[in-house]
């Protein structure tokens, strides 16, 4: 049951990590298209959020495939 928790995460962490290039490719896309330094200004606040997505996904989707890893194959390759 912990397995499929475990896994759970994982997979909640990877779409978390695909919001947060979401989010930077929106800010990209609204960055080129920014014709005033106050619109860039708008649009470059944007990576907060991957900041504050990103990271933990990735911890998340990081520290959940490991221990998935350890506990169905242990050392072996």
């Amino acid at each position: 049951m912990t397995y499929f928790l475990i896994q759970f995460l994982h997979v909640a962490g990877a779409l978390g990590a695909a919001a947060a290039l979401a989010l930077e490719a929106a800010g990209f896309v609204g960055l080129r298209r920014a014709t005033v330094a106050d619109e860039a200004r708008v649009w470059l606040r944007t990576s907060r959020w991957v900041a504050m997505v990103g990271v933990p996904s990735v911890l998340l989707m990081l520290a959940s495939g490991i221990y998935m890893s350890f506990t169905r194959w242990g050392w072996v390759g």
